[in-house]
């Protein structure tokens, strides 16, 4: 939402050339996809997006991915380039992207507005200085005030993204960090659950034993101590999304899309049924349980195609295939794979068409159960 109405996304992601901290949750580049960052990198990336969508007002380029802040300003400048141009030309109505709020002062605000952003989205993660300092996130509770109430002098919409599971936060802290949020007052919030990464420091941490990931239990103690009418377990990923069914056995209430419905968006067997009965083509697929079935279906669909573990919405483990040595690799280093729980392999639809044609299917399952929350 922007100015209480819907505003479709563009993703513009770049690398983390803007933040020198290392977070031990922290693996920019590899997130991103980015390791570069120019106007030609900004402009191949609007591209794979523009020929697929209407355009208007109600398209916003946004950038992610990195502290755009604390890129230099002549950087930042250059990268605004292509989405000026998109502005003038109506094809967007409006910029936005996520930064630090260390990031933050008058002269950065000035820049934004001189290129259409309207919202500044902050990584806050928690508001709780011991926590911070845990994550080596390298600010403090007191930028994220001061950021919050510059913001609002210059008039931008502010999002504050949290994160919940981290290293030293208790639930107390938890819960502190979002009622001081409610009072701050952004025009929105996202709350993340802390993924353990590879390739960062948090996995070391994790590997000695040092650092435990939510589980289940935690999300039952919390919901037995504030006793809410139901749970939403459509929103963080795929944590949520595997939690979904034990918690319904366990007595909590399910918001929105039940689990049986998220199985039948998982199940692949239930899910092409579902498209078959609705008559909703898919992309050419198959499923294998050993190097030899998933080379023999990637030759029949024919190089790239996308591979992922079954059983997964949020984008977990997926990953696109060139060829058959990359193919057996990833087989071989694939965990969990049984007979129930088969790798998935699709055409790869280049693109972005398997994006949105994802959201498309998975929009018209949702809304054929009649449940209205995706």
């Amino acid at each position: 939402m922007q100015g209480g109405r819907a505003v479709a996304i563009i993703p513009v992601f770049i690398p983390h050339a803007g933040c020198p901290h290392q977070c031990v949750f922290c693996n920019q580049k590899t997130i991103s996809g980015q390791q570069t960052a120019s106007s030609r990198d900004v402009e191949q990336q609007l591209e794979r997006y523009l020929q697929w969508i209407k355009q208007g007002p109600s398209y916003a380029a946004a950038f992610y991915g990195g502290s755009f802040t604390g890129l230099p300003a002549d950087l930042q400048t250059e990268l605004f380039r292509p989405v000026d141009k998109l502005l003038a030309e109506g094809v967007i109505g409006s910029v936005r992207l996520s930064t630090r709020p260390d990031y933050i002062d008058a002269a950065r605000l000035e820049l934004l507005q001189a290129h259409g952003v309207k919202t500044v989205e902050l990584g806050v993660q928690s508001l709780d200085d011991n926590v911070l300092a845990a994550a080596e996130r390298g600010h403090q509770a007191t930028d994220v005030y001061k950021a919050v109430s510059l913001l609002k002098q210059y008039g931008f919409e502010i999002g504050l993204q949290l994160m919940v599971g981290m290293p030293c936060q208790s639930f107390d802290s938890v819960k502190a960090t979002v009622e001081q949020v409610l009072r701050l007052g952004p025009s929105f919030a996202r709350i993340y659950p802390l993924l353990v990464i590879k390739g960062t420091p948090l996995e070391h941490i994790y590997e000695r034993g040092e650092f435990e990931p939510l589980t289940l239990e935690d999300v039952l103690s919390i919901y037995e101590k504030e006793q809410p009418l139901g749970v939403i377990a459509q929103f963080g990923g795929q944590t949520p999304l595997n939690l979904a069914a034990e918690l319904e056995k366990n007595g909590v209430k399910i918001l929105g899309t039940s689990p049986s419905v998220i199985d039948l968006a998982e199940d692949r067997d239930q899910f092409r049924a579902m498209m078959e009965k609705l008559e909703i083509p898919m992309p050419e697929s198959g499923m294998a349980t050993t190097v030899e079935e998933a080379l023999q279906i990637a030759e029949e669909i024919g190089y790239p195609v996308m591979v992922r573990p079954s059983y997964v919405l949020g984008g977990r483990g997926m990953e696109v295939v060139y060829d058959a040595d990359s193919m057996t690799e990833y087989m071989k280093a694939a965990v969990g794979v049984t007979p129930d729980r088969p790798i998935l392999i699709d055409r790869f639809l280049n693109e972005g068409i398997f994006f949105f044609l994802l959201l498309y299917l998975l929009d018209a399952l949702l809304q054929f159960r009649n449940h209205a929350v995706l």
